[in-house]
């Protein structure tokens, strides 16, 4: 599914995938689910705060995580 969802079938696999899902009424709610969330999330901001980066950069400096 996640597979069909983010594009990576080729058009006869997504096709069979489309046929497979008309069928399979709990997998579609799933998908629809999928696609939901998706349209939600998409206009949210994924950077994050300077004080956080700031902080890993510290950890990170303190030799627990590598820097490379």
């Amino acid at each position: 599914m996640l597979r069909y969802f983010y594009h990576e079938l080729s058009e006869v696999e997504s096709g069979m995938y489309e046929n497979f899902l008309k069928d399979n009424h709990y997998l579609l709610e799933i998908y629809k689910g999928y696609e939901q969330t998706l349209d939600t999330l998409s206009p949210a901001k994924y950077a994050p705060q300077q004080t956080t980066i700031d902080k890993i950069i510290y950890y990170a400096q303190q030799g627990h995580l590598p820097t490379t």
